[in-house]
C-alpha cells in the first residue's frame, strides 16, 4: 500500500456538498453519496480527482487501475469509503476525504482474498483503530509484500507473524538483512 496524499477538492462536489448543507434542514433533502453518484458531473470530478492523485493505482491492493471500464460510461475502479457508509454520519458519505479509488470495477465481486472486496464494510467504529489508511504517512511500512514469479518458489525470507494485540511493526535492520 502506498501513502495517498489528498489533493484539492473537486470544484463541483465542493458546489454539491454546499448546495446540500444550505438545504440541511429541510425533510427529505438527499445529501449521502447514492446522491452524489446521480450527478454525472459530480461523479466525474470526483472518479477523475481520485485516478489522478493515485497515479492509476487502486489504494490497497496498488493494481493497476483504468478511467473507463468494461461498461460503457463506468470508471474501472470503484470509489471505496475508508469509513465504511453504515457507519457514516450525514455527508460524511460524500466527504471527498473518506474516498479512495480501488480494483475492481464497481459491482464485480471477483471474490478476490484482500483489498477492498475483503474490506467490505469493516472497520465498525470499536474496531476502527485497527484499520491501517492509506492516507496514513506510515502505511507502506506496515505491510510487506513478496512477489513470486513462479507459483512453487517459497519466498526466501522469514515471514513475520503479527502478534495477538494486531500491532504490526515495520521491519527492523537494513533491508539486506529483512
Amino acid at each position: 500500500m502506498r501513502t495517498i496524499r489528498k489533493r484539492t477538492v473537486p470544484g463541483r462536489l465542493v458546489q454539491w456538498r454546499q448546495e446540500r448543507i444550505a438545504q440541511a434542514d429541510r425533510v427529505g433533502y438527499p445529501f449521502d453519496y447514492d446522491e452524489m453518484r446521480r450527478n454525472k458531473t459530480v461523479l466525474d470530478q470526483v472518479e477523475s480527482g481520485l485516478f489522478s492523485e493515485q497515479g492509476g493505482l487502486c489504494a490497497y491492493t496498488g493494481h493497476r487501475i483504468s478511467k473507463a471500464g468494461r461498461v460503457e460510461g463506468q470508471a474501472g475502479f470503484h470509489i471505496e469509503h475508508l469509513k465504511p457508509q453504515d457507519y457514516c454520519d450525514a455527508g460524511e458519505d460524500c466527504d471527498y476525504q473518506n474516498m479512495v479509488a480501488c480494483w475492481p470495477e464497481p459491482n464485480q465481486k471477483q471474490g478476490t482474498p484482500y483489498g477492498a472486496v475483503l474490506k467490505d464494510n469493516w472497520p465498525k467504529p470499536v474496531e476502527a483503530n485497527q484499520f491501517v489508511s492509506p492516507l496514513r504517512s506510515d502505511c507502506s511500512h506496515r505491510f510487506r509484500f513478496v512477489v513470486r514469479t513462479n507459483a512453487a518458489e517459497l519466498p526466501s525470507k522469514k515471514t513475520r507473524r503479527i502478534p495477538p494485540d494486531g500491532t504490526i511493526a515495520p521491519p527492523s535492520g537494513p533491508p539486506s538483512q529483512r
